[in-house]
């Protein structure tokens, strides 16, 4: 099995959390693969700066972390349209976070993102594609009441 390794941030301004709608078709929170020799909060910062233009304030005492399986069998390679040999536990890892810059605008990449729009705390759960995403949330959302 291939261990992967994501890091990102759940970014809170006021009452509302910034989402991701992926061109593979989840919502969740912005995140990517950690490259070697970067950090937890290393990884975390630069992806979010890649996938969203905005600089953010980790708290790195508010951490949430799950893992699930990918099945190669549902799942192109992302660089040779071949199907992986093998199936994939896929570790995420996200942090707290906050905007440095209140006025800084949101530019999303467009080439791994639809859309990254803020979502009022009250409707965040329900758009979230996936349980362990929801559950997530719950975990950031009570470190926010």
């Amino acid at each position: 099995m291939i261990h992967e390794k994501a890091c990102g941030a759940v970014i809170i301004d006021h009452d509302s959390a910034l989402l991701i709608y992926q061109n593979n078709g989840f919502w969740g929170f912005p995140k990517g693969h950690v490259e070697p020799n970067e950090s937890e909060v290393e990884t975390a910062l630069r992806e979010v700066k890649e996938e969203t233009g905005l600089d953010i304030i980790i708290d790195p005492s508010v951490r949430h972390s799950f893992s699930y399986i990918i099945d190669h069998r549902n799942l192109s390679n992302r660089t040779t349209n071949h199907q992986p040999a093998e199936d994939i536990d896929k570790e995420v890892v996200l942090f707290l976070a906050r905007l440095k810059d209140p006025d800084q605008s949101l530019t999303k990449q467009d080439s791994e993102i639809s859309q990254a729009r803020w979502v009022p705390f009250s409707e965040v759960e329900d758009l979230l594609t996936f349980s362990e995403w929801k559950e997530a949330w719950r975990f950031f959302h009570t470190k926010l009441l």
